[in-house]
């Protein structure tokens, strides 16, 4: 899947990149349609995230559904943080269920921020710019 471009609605900048992971098309769709003042790329499954970041691409924002099938959130984001630290201090999980007791220690444990689904749009928006303003420039990114 190539990258993206989202449309600016003129009130963010359009320059930040965000992963949505989740195995839900229709939630992806909508979190993409959301934050069409970025470029947003979507992917249904951590495997696919982790192949991704793994190949050289940037991301300002990693927007991680908890719970998915083969791969949990909670799995992608151990395997990140060996492979590619820096991409998980950007990792924001989403979740939409009351969580088992090791996924919830899990969230505790970790730094990322978890947002409860159905998501609060503004919540969502004020969370990925204030995410963009202190996002440290790549050093170099993947051209598609």
């Amino acid at each position: 899947m190539s990258p993206s471009k989202g449309a600016s609605s003129g009130v963010r900048p359009s320059s930040g990149r965000v992963l949505v992971v989740d195995d839900d098309p229709m939630v992806a769709r909508s979190i993409a349609l959301i934050l069409s003042a970025y470029s947003v790329d979507i992917v249904y499954s951590g495997a696919d995230a982790l192949a991704r970041i793994g190949q050289g691409w940037h991301y300002d924002v990693i927007l991680c559904d908890v719970m998915m099938p083969s791969m949990t959130g909670p799995q992608m984001f151990e395997q990140l943080a060996v492979s590619a630290p820096a991409a998980a201090a950007r990792v924001v999980f989403m979740t939409g269920c009351a969580l088992l007791p090791e996924l919830r220690n899990f969230l505790e444990r970790v730094s990322s921020p978890c947002l409860e689904k159905p998501l609060d749009i503004d919540a969502l928006r004020a969370l990925v710019d204030d995410r963009m303003r202190d996002a440290p420039s790549p050093v170099s990114e993947r051209s598609a």
